[in-house]
């Protein structure tokens, strides 16, 4: 005779394999983070370093590291303070319209 399994069981189960599955990759060796990087990722545990699980801190280094790599474009684009910008904020008002 078959075992009658809930839809909250069913789905607990599920979740418990696929996270088992997930946290199976390899482990990786850490790069060093940019001095930029270090100086924040010091920040965060001198703030929060007692609420972090080692998990956590591995992830905000990965974070970190991954965020400066989407502004060396943006460093790198020549601007000056008497740029203007290319549009002007302009918020919608219904009394003006």
């Amino acid at each position: 005779m078959a075992r009658s399994v809930s839809r909250r069981s069913f789905a607990g189960g599920v979740v418990t394999a696929a996270g088992a599955l997930l946290g199976a990759e390899p482990a990786k060796t850490e790069a060093p983070l940019p001095p930029e990087a270090q100086r924040q990722y010091q920040a965060i545990l001198e703030r929060h370093a007692s609420q972090l699980s080692d998990v956590e801190k591995t992830d905000i280094r990965r974070l970190l590291a991954e965020g400066l790599k989407g502004m060396e474009p943006l460093r790198s684009f020549p601007l000056e303070n008497t740029n203007e910008p290319a549009t002007i904020f302009r918020p919608w008002r219904a009394d003006r319209s």
